[in-house]
């Protein structure tokens, strides 16, 4: 037990890490910004002001809201409640600091260049995607096929679309996953895609209070198991028709990697690219998008007779 707590914050203090070196680049690049448009305010003065601009226009996990706090330690729902909120918390705060500074003739500049900032990190995935989908040639109607038929939780991603493979089926990557502001455009893709008004709105809604409603991981896991069928995919669990002991190794399997690290799925995808494997579903895992998928490139290849089958 003492040993998996070590693991444990060893994995909290690498990821702690990587978040906190991000907020010191962004401190110090912010310090000097602010003392070339302030020069008569002492390097103590401005660090003090840019530390509450860094906590505030940044996710802060310990400035999150009592209320999303509670939700998040609620165990049916809010796998993903802290990092929404604090989505929609710094983007607020952005738009204040970039208000405030629009009323100081000193710190317009900085003023600007928040307001561009902010505009690209927005509109750079959906960017993307437009453009990916023009120079493949992709329209409307075979872009709401692919949705429909994909991964129910990419049907209002933005998807980048990266041509054919040598059977004509069409390459994409899900964006979502390196876009920390698609909560903002799922909602909004929704609106957009050639479906009835009504199941649009709902869609648009279902991504709205997903993250804070949605099911939290290790009661998801347990349903699964008692369902025998995975949420997502629907894809079952184990064969009800299988000895004893293949059905517990299985049931084992998916609630270790349901509910441990999160580094521990790509490194089984990985694995079984190396052996050869398919998933249950009779997907091939290929060692290029796994090892892709690592780091955050999630890439997906559209099969339409291989998806029909589960339409």
């Amino acid at each position: 037990k003492d040993r998996l707590k070590g693991f444990n914050e060893i994995l909290k203090k690498l990821y702690r890490g990587a978040d906190d070196f991000w907020k010191i680049v962004a401190f110090e690049g912010a310090v000097i910004q602010y003392m070339e448009a302030k020069p008569n305010l002492s390097r103590a003065e401005v660090e003090d002001i840019v530390a509450k601009r860094v906590r505030d226009t940044i996710p802060t996990y310990s400035l999150t809201g009592s209320g999303m706090k509670k939700l998040s330690r609620f165990p049916i729902v809010g796998s993903f409640v802290a990092f929404s909120s604090e989505i929609v918390r710094t983007s607020i705060n952005n738009i204040k600091v970039i208000k405030s500074d629009l009323a100081d003739p000193d710190l317009k500049p900085l003023a600007y260049k928040r307001m561009v900032g902010m505009a690209l990190a927005h509109s750079w995935a959906a960017a993307a995607s437009a453009l990916s989908a023009s120079m493949v040639g992709i329209g409307d109607d075979e872009e709401e096929a692919i949705r429909k038929l994909g991964s129910p939780w990419a049907a209002n991603a933005s998807l980048a679309f990266l041509g054919r493979d040598d059977d004509g089926n069409l390459r994409t990557i899900d964006l979502s996953f390196l876009d920390p502001y698609g909560y903002f455009k799922k909602p909004l893709v929704a609106l957009m895609r050639d479906m009835p008004w009504e199941d649009s709105f709902a869609e648009a809604f279902s991504e709205v209070y997903k993250p804070f409603f949605g099911w939290d991981i290790a009661a998801s896991a347990i349903y699964e198991i008692s369902a025998n069928r995975k949420l997502r995919s629907g894809a079952p669990i184990f064969n009800p028709d299988a000895p004893t002991s293949d059905q517990a190794a299985d049931i084992g399997e998916h609630l270790f990697f349901a509910t441990g690290p999160g580094v521990l799925l790509p490194i089984k995808r990985i694995y079984k690219a190396m052996q050869g494997d398919k998933s249950v579903t009779g997907r091939e895992y290929n060692m290029r998008d796994e090892i892709a998928g690592a780091v955050g490139l999630r890439m997906s290849t559209y099969d339409p007779k291989f998806y029909l089958y589960f339409r």
